[in-house]
């Protein structure tokens, strides 16, 4: 997703990694990507019931 003026985080690992050679800042870069998930994840489940959902 995203186009040429667009900056997205996988396009910033990505380039860390394949033009920079900087391999400590494209992992830092995914650890926090991974815990945004995460938190996200987190708050979604919190907010709606995803138990009742799949019918338990």
């Amino acid at each position: 997703m995203g186009g040429p003026s667009d900056v997205m985080i996988a396009m910033l690992i990505e380039r860390s990694v394949e033009i920079m050679f900087d391999w400590s800042g494209a992992a830092i870069m995914s650890l926090l990507l991974l815990f945004a998930t995460l938190v996200l994840y987190a708050i979604y489940y919190r907010v709606t019931d995803v138990r009742r959902m799949m019918g338990a």
